[in-house]
């Protein structure tokens, strides 16, 4: 079997899918080239050369292109599921980032509690006094509101 390495190389984000456009195609021709293979040792062999060495030989050769073929297919996904992976980084950091945003955030966790407890009420701990533990989470909203006026 051929000897693989990884490389690595940046370029423009705007390129990202030509590029898993140009792999996909070459993955293509390579699949194209073992179906025509597949296609040579059918119609070159009759049933006493398919239990050659020859035949064994070819065969091989052609698990070896299929393997190429898988090994680029797995390049393809790590890229494609990185770049989903940054989206959705680039997805979060961007949507707190904003006052509105941290607002609407703020709002919504009142909203909430203003619905009632998360959690059951034997789930919640409990302060000496027996009520549950709400002031903590009523402080960080104060902070939060007065961080974001």
């Amino acid at each position: 079997m051929k000897q693989r390495v990884n490389i690595q190389y940046s370029i423009d984000l705007e390129e990202l899918p030509k590029e898993i456009e140009n792999l996909l195609t070459r993955t293509e021709h390579k699949l194209s080239k073992c179906q025509k293979d597949i296609q040579s040792i059918i119609k070159n062999h009759d049933y006493d050369t398919l239990m050659t060495m020859a035949c064994t030989k070819e065969i091989s050769e052609l698990r070896e292109k299929l393997t190429d073929v898988d090994f680029v297919l797995e390049d393809v996904t790590t890229i494609v599921s990185s770049y989903i992976a940054y989206q959705l980084r680039k997805s979060s950091e961007t949507s707190l980032d904003t006052p509105e945003a941290l607002k609407q955030r703020m709002e919504d966790i009142q909203k909430e509690l203003a619905d009632g407890p998360l959690l059951d009420s034997e789930t919640i701990p409990e302060n000496d006094s027996g009520a549950p533990h709400n002031e903590r989470l009523e402080e960080q909203i104060k902070n939060f509101k007065s961080a974001t006026k």
